[in-house]
């Protein structure tokens, strides 16, 4: 995956205080996935939520702020994560370097899912944050913060 170190952040943050910061480092090297990708075009966050939550009907939201070369294009999605099922939600392209951007989706009892199925999300134990590079400029390194996850 293309994100490591993550830490707390105190200098860059959407509101509050801080905000989590990954460190991140795209390319082309290695044998591509399940998903057609390389690993490192996919960077990933996770947040685990004990005891496990009934997402149905609520609505999930965070700030997302990307540093990396200008021309740098990528993709952003949220995820909950009920069962060991990625859960997709909030999907966008229109997110650029240098500012931040909100992801927020709603999940309904049955969500559909990118195979053809759908998913519950009475069970969630994890909310996920994933971005892939996109575009033609797929090898960048920079930062990656997240601020205000919530969900109501």
């Amino acid at each position: 995956m293309a994100f490591s170190a993550l830490s707390v952040d105190k200098e860059h943050s959407y509101c509050g205080h801080a905000s989590l910061r990954a460190d991140a480092s795209f390319d082309l090297q290695g044998k591509p996935s399940y998903t057609g990708y390389p690993p490192r075009q996919t960077g990933e966050v996770k947040v685990r939520i004990n005891p496990p939550q009934d997402f149905t009907h609520k609505t999930v939201s965070m700030r997302v702020f990307v540093e990396a070369p200008p021309g740098v294009r990528f993709s952003a999605v949220l995820y909950v994560v009920n069962n060991a099922v990625y859960v997709p939600g909030g999907y966008t392209e229109s997110c650029s370097p240098g500012r931040w951007c909100t992801l927020r989706h709603t999940f309904e009892v049955q969500n559909p899912l990118s195979s053809g199925d759908s998913a519950r999300v009475d069970r969630v134990n994890q909310l996920a944050f994933q971005i892939k590079s996109i575009g033609n400029m797929t090898a960048w390194s920079g930062h990656v913060y997240l601020d205000d996850v919530r969900w109501e």
